[in-house]
């Protein structure tokens, strides 16, 4: 499928998450296993746009559309309408974008795609027989405050962990090497399929060259790396994709507190938002909320059987 109509699309919007760039799209499914569904205005303009990941399980017995692996915000996008329109046409507007937008799916066994924040057009997809879970992230609005103001933020328990950041700090560093982040990504998982790695360090290795990817590595005093985290990022927000501390190792909330902690300091000077997104830490929910974060919701789409 010719590709430019669909670069051309995110070029207009540029405050689209990193997830919908093509070349992240070539990474997180390989350059032949995606393609898109665009939607037009009654004026011909392009208006909607929805990327999938298209893949086969059981010797092709199922077809997919997905969303990417590491691309928690990814599917369909409806740009917003003109302030002066009408409520009522507003939401003729979504539908018939939707239905143009589905109409252009290729036939699947089972489908699911996930949505932005501040995603709206959820009933003419359910009319459309895609069911909608409603998720919740935690984002750190460190575009807005200021460090002092962050730290205030922080609950009793982080800021035990960072008590000692001014000594700890020389042991963090920039992640420059993958493969520290992939072996402490399977120690903290106890398992990882070769693909998912695969992946990971397509994802690593674009987001380097496009400028879109960072992270830092705590190590202990021996000079072994205990804990890492990897982030990707666009001109709103950078989205926590990897935090893995070694289970053997004692203070590991600690090292990954420090880690955040660097990374929320980065983020505040680009001026966008922390958005604490997928983890391999147990009790994640307990110890993001620590941190003083909004809640943001967006949702996850699914049709087909309830698997």
């Amino acid at each position: 499928m010719d590709r430019l109509a669909y670069r051309q699309f995110v070029a207009a919007y540029p405050g689209l998450p990193v997830f919908y760039r093509d070349w992240w799209l070539d990474a997180a499914c390989g350059e032949d296993n995606w393609s898109y569904a665009l939607a037009k205005d009654k004026d011909g303009a392009p208006a909607s746009i929805w990327p999938y990941y298209h893949r086969k399980k059981f010797g092709g017995l199922i077809r997919m559309i997905d969303k990417p692996p590491f691309s928690p915000h990814c599917g369909p996008f409806i740009t917003s309408a003109p302030e002066s329109m009408n409520p009522a046409k507003v939401l003729d507007r979504q539908k018939r974008l939707v239905d143009q937008l589905t109409e252009q799916l290729p036939a699947f066994t089972y489908g699911r795609a996930g949505t932005n924040y501040d995603f709206g057009a959820t009933h003419p997809l359910r009319l459309a027989g895609w069911r909608a879970q409603q998720l919740i992230s935690y984002r750190l609005r460190t575009d807005l405050y200021s460090l002092p103001d962050l730290y205030e933020r922080l609950s009793g328990k982080v800021r035990t962990n960072l008590r000692d950041h001014d000594q700890l700090s020389s042991q963090i560093e920039p992640l420059t090497d993958f493969g520290v982040l992939a072996d402490l990504q399977q120690r903290i998982l106890g398992y990882q399929s070769s693909n998912d790695l695969k992946v990971l360090r397509r994802l690593y290795s674009v987001t380097n060259e496009k400028d879109g990817g960072i992270g830092w590595l705590f190590r202990a005093v021996d000079g072994e790396p205990t804990a890492v985290i990897w982030l990707a990022y666009d001109q709103n927000s950078a989205y926590l994709l990897v935090a893995a501390a070694d289970p053997k190792r004692r203070q590991e909330d600690q090292a990954i507190t420090q880690l955040i902690w660097r990374a929320i300091n980065w983020c505040n000077e680009q001026k966008i938002i922390f958005d604490f997104e997928g983890s391999a830490l147990p009790g994640v929910e307990q110890f993001y909320r620590g941190w003083g974060p909004e809640e943001g919701q967006y949702l996850l789409l699914s049709k087909g059987p309830g698997w």
